[in-house]
């Protein structure tokens, strides 16, 4: 009996050593974190419902390719988001009409079909999904593959009995969350689309995190200084225009004295100027024009800076013009403050695809960017007055000055 039970325990262990160490299945992959799950909202190239395909009678679909021979449903917003049937939404991260709440993602405006999860002993996530032949007959065939990352191609069952032409019905099988291109086949009809597949996660546990900045996409210190960065620039466009607009003619004059341009562009670059100072102003503080708003306002200021060098290398003194002011001329404290509006733009810039506009702020996320923004514009003046301070501290006082 002893032997056997010493047989039995050394079976057992071999069994539970050979389970630890067992490889997981090929089609096995890590959960996506929460800058990958931005990323793919940012990136994946999602089909979206046709918002006026009128399919024939009796037909349901809201895509379908060219010939309208092959039409199914996609999901508005082209996101197929899971969740398991007793998972409430509104502590978890994903925003749907169906259960609002204080979403650390802030992709509201995407929308999505919020479904159940039932995946299978091996992690993959199944989906029913329907589909519609018109005008042509056989056996739907179905095919996918994953677009952002390596994984098993996609399966797919299609039961019989649906007949050969007409409503058809099929299993979606991902082996993976991620974004993700599906084909269904018809002799030589095909229909193409791309779903985002994701399942709804909780909060992230905040304060628990090494490094909450780096890895919490929904704000933290870098979602508020692109905000800042935002205002900050938006509101000096928009008084330079203002200061520009009032004298015209004058910010003309300028433009020429920088003797950058021939004699008969100048004007017009002035008025271009003026036209394009407002528009980005309002892009940036608004939100509107995405990566073509910061790509301007890094390519403007570059420009500012190259013009302002080159006349301070000239050794010319002129007019600076950039808030509309006669009386300022070029100087180094000039070329200074458009260094620092460079580098605060070229910050902003590379911050824009992960945080990329204002929406969904509330008052009091507001109010503490507003706050970050003059902090950081008085730390950007105290940073051009140094030099005066530093004299100012390096000079004796002398007895007829006190």
């Amino acid at each position: 009996m002893r032997r056997v039970l010493r047989l039995g325990l050394i079976g057992w262990m071999g069994w539970w050593i050979a389970a630890c160490q067992t490889a997981p299945p090929p089609h096995a992959s890590k959960e996506l974190s929460w800058a990958e799950i931005q990323r793919l909202v940012r990136t994946c190239p999602v089909s979206l419902p046709m918002t006026f395909l009128k399919p024939p009678l009796g037909v349901g679909g809201n895509y379908s390719n060219p010939q309208q021979t092959l039409f199914t449903d996609l999901p508005e917003g082209g996101k197929l988001i899971f969740k398991a049937p007793r998972q409430r939404g509104y502590r978890y991260a994903w925003p749907t009409d169906m259960y609002p709440g204080p979403w650390p993602l802030d992709i509201g405006k995407w929308s999505g079909s919020l479904l159940p999860l039932y995946p299978l002993p091996d992690g993959s996530i199944p989906i029913k999904w329907g589909w519609d032949r018109v005008g042509i007959t056989g056996t739907l065939q179905i095919e996918g593959r994953r677009l952002d990352a390596p994984a098993p191609p996609l399966r797919a069952h299609v039961p019989p009995g649906y007949g050969d032409t007409g409503f058809q019905v099929s299993t979606l099988i991902f082996p993976t969350e991620g974004c993700w291109e599906v084909t269904g086949r018809v002799g030589s009809h095909t229909l193409t689309f791309v779903v985002l597949v994701l399942r709804l996660r909780p909060f992230p546990e905040r304060g628990r995190d090494p490094c909450p900045i780096c890895s919490d996409p929904s704000g933290g210190l870098l979602a508020d200084l692109s905000g800042a960065l935002r205002l900050i620039l938006g509101g000096v466009f928009l008084r330079a225009f203002v200061a520009k607009a009032r004298a015209p003619r004058r910010f003309s004059e300028t433009v020429q004295a920088y003797a950058l341009l021939p004699p008969g562009i100048a004007p017009l670059a002035a008025g271009g100027l003026l036209i394009a100072e407002p528009v980005i102003a309002i892009a940036l503080l608004t939100g509107w024009g995405g990566t073509l708003a910061w790509d301007a306002t890094v390519l403007l200021l570059g420009l500012f800076l190259i013009a302002v060098a080159v006349n301070l290398r000239r050794g010319r003194q002129i007019p600076c013009g950039c808030f509309g002011s006669a009386s300022e001329t070029i100087s180094r404290r000039t070329l200074a403050r458009l260094i620092l509006l460079v580098l605060a733009a070229l910050t902003a810039r590379l911050l824009y695809p992960a945080y990329p506009d204002l929406s969904g702020w509330t008052p009091i996320r507001g109010g503490a960017v507003a706050v970050l923004a003059a902090l950081l514009l008085l730390g950007g003046m105290w940073l051009l007055e140094l030099p005066n301070w530093a004299r100012w501290l390096g000079h004796p006082t002398s007895p007829q000055e006190t």
